[in-house]
């Protein structure tokens, strides 16, 4: 049986949405640096605190398939989060 200790949620936990996305998405909390990986590791995106203007980051250049957006926050804290990009016409 499970308890809801088990479902317990970070307060602060970061969102990223939506989730899978066909060209752009948003995250719950202001970014300083966000970074897309492909699933061998290479770094195919960066967006800095100068590129990143609005909470909106655009990927429409990017392949149908999962990616790794590694957040860094004013904190300096890093966060991964999985990101599945769907190219639906």
């Amino acid at each position: 049986m499970l308890a809801n200790e088990d479902f317990v949620l970070e307060k602060n936990s970061l969102q990223l949405y939506p989730n899978p996305t066909s060209g752009s998405f948003s995250l719950s909390k202001e970014a300083l640096e966000v970074s897309l990986y492909d699933i061998a590791g290479k770094r195919v995106k960066q967006f800095t605190k100068n590129t990143i203007k609005s909470n909106l980051y655009l990927v429409p250049d990017l392949k149908t398939g999962i990616y790794f957006v590694r957040i860094k926050n004013y904190s300096n804290n890093i966060t991964t989060k999985k990101l599945v990009l769907s190219h639906l016409r």
